[in-house]
């Protein structure tokens, strides 16, 4: 996943490259791809390429592509959305554009975390890590948009059970909050939560196998 990102390097662009002929999948968000490289160690000194970096990874200029485009390339997608933020009809606030949501499905990036019920104010960052075993896996969930970091929204969330993984618990914290509630189901190989959470939380999840 790529955003604004106007300044790529001739390693990394190598290793994307790389990462797209072996069936990986990009993701790149904004109106610029790589336009602009370092031409010395240190990074100081900026030059712009020569030629269109979408073009050489793919074959399809960047400059060419529409607000949302799909590349496919071998067994690689690459989801190109320039058009990721919008003003809102809410005294000017920026929300994320629908073609997040549309990119995030064409790439099945919400497979493993999903936000099923949004909060009423604000929009949610997740992030997903398991222990080396994988009996231990730490859901971080934070809205910085609540009024302070004392209050709370109640939204759902959901999380893919890894393959041959039996659920045991699930337990909320949060460093502004004493106890956070939470109510855990099971359906369909997913966990789904439902609580009140902060600016930030982390739900710690236990497997057995």
């Amino acid at each position: 996943m790529l955003s604004e990102q106007e300044i790529i390097s001739i390693e990394l662009e190598d290793k994307l490259a790389e990462f797209v002929k072996k069936g990986g999948n990009l993701l790149i968000f904004g109106n610029c791809f790589g336009e602009k490289y370092p031409a010395d160690s240190d990074g100081i000194t900026l030059e712009y390429r020569d030629y269109d970096l979408l073009e050489k990874i793919a074959g399809k200029k960047f400059s060419s592509c529409g607000k949302y485009e799909v590349v496919t390339i071998g067994d690689s997608k690459i989801v190109v959305c320039k058009n990721f933020m919008r003003t809102s009809s809410n005294e000017g606030s920026m929300v994320v554009d629908g073609n997040v949501k549309k990119a995030f499905s064409e790439l099945a990036l919400n497979r493993q975390v999903r936000l099923e019920k949004a909060p009423s104010q604000g929009y949610v960052e997740t992030t997903y890590r398991s222990n080396a075993s994988g009996s231990e896996f730490y859901l971080h969930l934070i809205n910085m948009d609540v009024n302070d970091e004392y209050t709370s929204e109640r939204y759902e969330v959901s999380v893919e059970i890894p393959a041959g993984a039996v659920f045991v618990s699930a337990e909320a914290f949060s460093p502004f909050n004493e106890e956070v509630a939470l109510e855990a189901t099971e359906k369909n190989g997913r966990l789904f939560f439902e609580g009140e959470f902060g600016i930030y939380s982390m739900v710690k999840i236990k497997y057995r196998y």
